[in-house]
């Protein structure tokens, strides 16, 4: 390297050649599948307001994405993933679309990674999403046809790895936990599966981002008894603090919402219980049938209702009856997408490596993104591969032929 040589930014690559020649074909045989199946092509731009990716995706991307003002002084970044933007343009022309509207679509996304981490910072995603699907046989034909697609481009070595954050909701919710709690929980789910966090860990985060009763403050007491505030001292306070530029609020309303984050916040024993119960849900993953009777057992000891478990029985006969082979199906109830905008249905895809199995790709049910992104309620679901990663898994494949 010549001293004033400039480099590649890290986490990027050139594709040159045979492997670009590998993509390209890959692109166009899943490409003709998708059409077969009646998915129609939408590109959309890699330039998006940063809004669009920041209102419902959680913090996981938010802190990933490539955003910056443009010269005209407006938000944007670079696209992270394609969901957003599809549903985006859905919102745009709601009025004119069918019921059941069916999209396919093959670009680069970018999202941030460290210097030491070993994922790329742009690849290239291809996907599908089915927008005004509601009922188990969405999830079953999204599920069929993103199997097939690995299929058609030749690994045959695959499996589904199924969740559902709707079940982990619905268990958290006999908790008495409120929604900041609830979305707490679901949020580092993953770490605590992974073993990247315990549940001490989580309870002391809780407490320091707020989430957590704080118990006595050092405030005026009224002459009531308890934990309330003098009403009267923080109003005179925020009165003579602040200037009449914030809003229509008044003071006292102002002071009633930092009565309720301060003495309203969630009971620490009723959080650990529920972190508890989350960490003995992640344990529960493999063969559906299996995973099914010990979800059973362990929300009959905790008195929980099961009725949520009746959407994943009847996905798994789907799934058989479309001819999928029980050994390529898993389910993992401890299963979250690191993107906050899924609702029920989860799923990791999987390829075997002569190492371990490797994730090419993933996706599930986003009931509320519509309506997040300003249209009306309407069931949406899709999943996206990582294109690189096939590259990756197919050479390991063919290397064990």
């Amino acid at each position: 390297m010549t001293r004033n040589q400039v480099q590649r930014v890290p986490g990027t690559q050139d594709i040159i050649d045979q492997e670009h020649g590998l993509m390209s074909a890959a692109i166009d045989l899943i490409s003709s599948l998708f059409t077969k199946n009646n998915y129609a092509m939408i590109d959309t731009p890699i330039l998006e307001k940063t809004e669009l990716f920041v209102r419902k995706s959680g913090g996981e991307l938010t802190g990933r994405l490539y955003n910056f003002i443009d010269p005209g002084g407006l938000r944007v970044s670079l696209r992270p993933e394609f969901t957003s933007s599809v549903i985006r343009h859905y919102v745009e022309h709601q009025d004119a679309m069918s019921s059941l509207v069916r999209w396919q679509y093959a670009g680069p996304v970018f999202r941030y990674e460290n210097e030491d981490a070993t994922g790329f910072r742009q690849f290239t995603q291809v996907g599908a999403e089915l927008i005004g699907g509601s009922e188990f046989e969405a999830d079953a034909e999204i599920i069929s046809l993103a199997l097939s697609g690995l299929e058609t481009i030749g690994l045959k070595d695959t499996q589904v790895r199924i969740g559902n954050v709707g079940i982990l909701r619905q268990l958290l919710s006999n908790n008495d936990l409120s929604e900041s709690a609830i979305a707490f929980v679901v949020a580092n789910t993953q770490s605590l599966k992974n073993g990247e966090s315990s549940v001490s860990d989580l309870m002391d985060r809780a407490a320091a981002v707020g989430i957590l009763k704080i118990g006595d403050a050092d405030f005026p007491k009224s002459e009531q008894s308890g934990d309330e505030f003098s009403g009267e001292f923080l109003e005179q306070v925020v009165s003579e603090s602040l200037d009449r530029s914030y809003g229509r609020r008044t003071a006292k309303e102002i002071v009633d919402r930092l009565k309720r984050k301060m003495f309203e916040a969630d009971d620490p024993k009723a959080l650990k219980t529920a972190l508890d119960l989350t960490a003995e849900i992640c344990g529960l993953e493999g063969n559906p049938d299996q995973v099914i009777e010990k979800y059973l057992e362990l929300a009959g000891s905790h008195g929980i209702q099961t009725n949520a478990l009746g959407g994943i029985t009847k996905l798994m006969s789907s799934l058989t009856d479309a001819g999928i082979e029980n050994t390529k199906i898993a389910l993992d109830l401890g299963l979250v997408r690191d993107l906050s905008y899924y609702t029920g249905l989860t799923f990791d895809l999987l390829a075997n490596s002569s190492t371990s199995p490797v994730r090419v790709g993933g996706g599930g049910r986003y009931d509320g993104l519509v309506k997040a992104l300003g249209g009306e309620h309407v069931p949406a679901l899709g999943f996206a591969y990582s294109l690189d990663d096939i590259v990756i898994a197919n050479r390991e494949e063919a290397s064990k032929s």
